[in-house]
């Protein structure tokens, strides 16, 4: 899966801003775990925290951290439309 990062301009924003949508709050932050980096998502609409990590090919599998209490990778449910639903 590729990840996209798009910085816009106030105006830019402003015009997407005013599209109808679902929208997803969240609280990140940035942590390390056996030398990744880790961003944990805080939702502040709803009684959940996600964790995401970026693994190469030769790295396929990294433990998971003393905080997290299941992976959800590749779970439909978990990904970024479905909880906007």
């Amino acid at each position: 899966m590729k990840l996209t990062n798009i910085y816009l301009s106030k105006d830019e924003y402003d015009v997407f801003a005013a599209l109808p949508a679902r929208e997803l709050r969240k609280r990140r932050w940035k942590t390390e775990w056996h030398g990744h980096v880790i961003c944990v998502d805080e939702f502040t609409d709803r009684d959940l925290i996600l964790a995401e990590v970026e693994l190469t090919a030769h790295e396929p599998y990294l433990p998971l951290p003393p905080f997290a209490e299941r992976d959800v990778t590749g779970k439909p449910a978990y990904t970024g439309g479905e909880l906007a639903r």
